[in-house]
């Protein structure tokens, strides 16, 4: 090959070897669509470049809600309603309520209406307030709170009988007297006249527990204080379901007063007479059944009160007064035995029959053996 040539071919081979390496290592021009940047001056677009490819939305990360700002107004509580929780979580709730101190039970009471509108919860806790007052020494300064709560505007009617009721089932001297109060002086006719009801429920929650505390002689005063029809039959009640002895006598006294002195007291005594049920009223009742004939008035109400009392002590004393009356008196056993007798008072007539104690008519003995025959074998029967 002439020397020609041969410079020729590695000229060419040189220029190949130049192009091949250029294709490989410089980087191909950007299309004229994509964005320029310029570190001086900033991206730059082409005008004819077409619109950008939307990008994929990305989700917004989930805000984290700052306990101290406000809870959204229309519902400022979200926590449940009591008659949505379980029985333990009520209780629960209700335990740590009842360790607190009276004046922190009270505000949870109007909380529970006021905040968390939850009736349910609010009676719950109107019952611990009741068991607070009844179970824990005698706070003064509370009890001029909740009298001044009582007989103050601001509070609604509703949360007022509330406290009440909170008195009266408490049943406590001071929470007794302070309902009474209320019963005879405030001013609302219908918060006083719900004050009068829980008077009278005051005899059925302390009926039979005198050895705690006897409220008669309070009721006895409110008795006499009181001209007022309904004033007067709730006290009248309270103090027949207490059935101390001395209030006993009291009501024994208004209802057998003569006709035309004050007839209206007369009557409520009555009704009060008609709630006795306790042995411990059956020693005035004794006396006015043994001083007064049959067919008196006055007998007449002593036999029917004492028939109330299901009790030996209440069986013995009619027992006793019918030794000595005469054959009159036959239509009273067969009216002692109609009505419900216990097996005490069953016992006392056998006790009395067996020892052959003289009664005065031999047809009351008959009578009494007749009945006490037919209780053996009706029992016999149920058994």
């Amino acid at each position: 090959m002439k020397i020609r040539d041969k410079l020729i071919l590695g000229i060419a081979t040189f220029l190949l070897l130049g192009a091949v390496a250029w294709w490989l290592f410089v980087p191909a021009p950007a299309p004229p669509s994509a964005k320029q940047t310029n570190r001086a001056t900033g991206p730059r677009t082409s005008e004819t470049s077409p619109a950008p490819i939307a990008k994929t939305p990305q989700p917004k990360p989930v805000p984290v809600p700052d306990p101290q700002a406000s809870a959204p107004a229309d519902n400022p509580h979200p926590q449940k309603m009591f008659s949505e929780m379980a029985v333990l979580e009520r209780g629960k709730i209700m335990k740590e309520i009842r360790e607190k101190d009276i004046n922190a039970i009270f505000q949870h009471f109007l909380d529970a209406g006021r905040v968390e509108n939850d009736p349910m919860k609010q009676g719950a806790v109107q019952n611990y307030l009741a068991y607070a007052l009844r179970d824990r020494p005698p706070n003064p300064v509370f009890l001029k709170k909740l009298q001044e709560f009582i007989e103050s505007d601001e509070a609604s009617k509703f949360e007022r009988k509330m406290a009440l009721g909170a008195l009266s089932f408490a049943a406590t001297k001071e929470t007794v007297g302070l309902l009474i109060h209320e019963a005879l002086n405030l001013k609302d006719k219908e918060l006083r006249d719900s004050a009068v009801a829980c008077v009278r429920d005051v005899g059925d929650i302390v009926s039979g527990t005198l050895e705690k505390d006897d409220f008669t002689p309070k009721l006895t005063a409110m008795w006499f204080a009181t001209n007022d029809p309904k004033t007067m039959l709730s006290t009248a009640q309270s103090i027949g379901r207490i059935g101390s002895a001395s209030g006993v006598e009291v009501l024994l006294s208004a209802a057998l007063a003569p006709d035309g002195k004050d007839d209206a007291r007369r009557e409520k005594a009555a009704y009060g007479l008609l709630k006795v049920t306790q042995a411990t009223a059956v020693p005035p009742l004794a006396a006015i059944l043994e001083k007064y004939p049959p067919g008196s008035q006055e007998n007449t109400v002593a036999f029917r009160t004492l028939n109330q009392i299901r009790d030996k002590t209440a069986a013995e004393a009619v027992l006793k007064w019918l030794q000595t009356a005469d054959s009159s008196a036959v239509p009273l056993v067969t009216s002692w035995y109609s009505a419900a007798r216990s097996r005490p008072q069953m016992e006392a007539v056998q006790a009395v029959l067996d020892a052959k104690a003289p009664f005065r008519s031999e047809e009351i003995r008959k009578a009494f053996r007749a009945g006490l025959d037919a209780y053996r074998a009706k029992y016999e029967q149920e058994k």
